[in-house]
């Protein structure tokens, strides 16, 4: 089966909300900005995966990854990741960050490391979600592009 990957629309804001809401990593009075999404849905228009992307000037923050572990393998899943490095790269962001509760080894195979809140430009550093992340001791990972 093949899935298109996509930049959210207004439209997507339920369905992605659904999906967010069922991983247990959002309640109903945090909505996502779905225009800061990208999706992969499948032919016949289910979304299988989800990641949204913060720019905050030259670097980005991916938020919120969710997929349907019945859809995806780890083939798919390096070229879901393949497609938002390339998105970024066409944002011309120099790198991505990321937040998560412990160091992942799929992270680390797609070229992310861990590093220490120092390293987090001042911009992002003030943004609700890392403060938040930061005070839960998540691990912050960071991947140049």
């Amino acid at each position: 089966m093949t899935v298109n990957i996509r930049k959210a629309v207004k439209d997507d804001k339920v369905s992605i909300a659904r999906m967010i809401e069922r991983a247990g990593l959002l309640n109903r009075e945090s909505l996502p900005d779905v225009e800061n999404f990208l999706i992969a849905e499948t032919v016949d228009e289910n979304i299988v995966a989800t990641i949204g992307l913060e720019k905050y000037g030259d670097f980005g923050l991916l938020r919120t990854f969710v997929m349907d572990t019945n859809y995806w393998d780890a083939k798919k899943m390096m070229q879901f990741f393949q497609v938002v490095f390339d998105y970024g790269v066409k944002q011309d962001l120099k790198g991505l960050y990321l937040l998560t509760k412990r160091p992942s080894f799929i992270f680390q195979a797609f070229g992310f490391q861990t590093i220490s809140q120092t390293e987090i430009p001042t911009e992002m550093l003030r943004s609700s979600a890392v403060e938040k992340a930061i005070m839960n001791k998540s691990v912050i990972m960071f991947k140049s592009l």
